[in-house]
């Protein structure tokens, strides 16, 4: 007897998916999609090598469920690509667009965890597409030309302190805790002074925070960058911490330099659980990258706000 109910058509191809020796039972897959088992089949066509074997193309006949096998070629195998997630001896787990599944492991085919393959069915790994895991949206690398957005490298402008009025207080505070650290650096080192990662300033819109900023950098003649919020965000997925790493990295590189955030709060806002993942992502590289200074590198970080009370409590 077979379950092959609701098929119609003088003859199908399928493809045997298990074989029970035993019970001289095959499970089959159709094209359509469907799966049926056939049973009563000679045992020894069940148990030969040559028989009906794991893989292996069938044509079955409707009125009478007679099975036979048919030609490859009328069922070719479709190729699909993966991601090695896991390589043993005998098994290996391939990742296919979020669903993992297990091939024979091959060994006259080299390819290693990371991977990304093509595979064919019955074949298991058939040659090596890429060294590194192919995404689904490939963003763009985000390589040293995009610090150019953020420092352009020519000059910070040519304002001086002469130039802001009013709040001397604020100035005065301001060069003492970025310019002296950044232009006296060995004097400090000597005396055992931890310098600043970082200074706020904080004030209604208008009041020349990013004015200060630029003018201290050219005081100290500190190498000058620029960050706002919708410059760093990005539609691809990791591409905005890697943004923040390449500023990072320019800036350690300088002698001196000045990365300063404007609106810090759209940057690096309080996280909670309604926050989406890209920003909690961005914050957490924020705070990895000042973490990360080491006492050779000549950098200071302004952020510039008038939500103070918006900003994430670690930073």
């Amino acid at each position: 007897m077979s379950t092959l109910d609701g098929i119609s058509g003088l003859s199908l191809v399928a493809r045997v998916r298990a074989v029970d020796p035993d019970a001289a039972r095959l499970y089959l897959e159709f094209r359509s999609g469907m799966f049926a088992t056939v049973d009563g089949l000679d045992p020894f066509d069940v148990r030969s090598p040559t028989g009906f074997g794991v893989g292996r193309r069938v044509l079955v006949r409707e009125r009478d469920d007679h099975v036979e096998l048919a030609p490859d070629e009328l069922w070719p195998d479709e190729p699909w690509v993966g991601v090695v997630r896991i390589k043993l001896e005998d098994t290996t787990v391939v990742d296919s667009g979020g669903s993992w599944r297990l091939l024979p492991t091959r060994r006259d085919v080299e390819y290693e965890v990371g991977n990304t393959v093509e595979v064919r069915e019955g074949e298991g790994v058939v040659r090596v597409l890429s060294e590194k895991p192919i995404r689904w949206l490939d963003p763009p690398d985000v390589d040293d030309d995009i610090v150019s957005k953020f420092s352009p490298g020519e000059g910070n402008g040519r304002e001086t302190f002469e130039d802001f009025g009013g709040l001397q207080g604020v100035v005065e505070r301001a060069r003492e805790l970025i310019e002296v650290p950044l232009k006296r650096k060995e004097e400090l080192a000597a005396i055992g002074a931890r310098p600043i990662k970082g200074v706020l300033f904080t004030g209604p819109p208008g009041t020349g925070k990013t004015m200060l900023a630029r003018i201290i950098a050219n005081s100290a003649d500190a190498r000058f960058y620029e960050i706002s919020g919708p410059q760093v965000f990005s539609k691809w997925y990791g591409e905005s911490e890697g943004i923040l790493r390449k500023v990072f990295e320019h800036a350690a590189s300088q002698e001196r330099a000045i990365v300063f955030f404007d609106e810090i709060d759209s940057v690096a806002g309080q996280r909670a659980e309604e926050s989406h993942e890209a920003s909690r992502r961005v914050v957490a590289q924020l705070l990895t990258s000042m973490d990360g200074f080491s006492a050779d590198e000549n950098v200071v970080v302004i952020a510039a706000t008038n939500r103070p009370q918006d900003i994430d409590e670690a930073l």
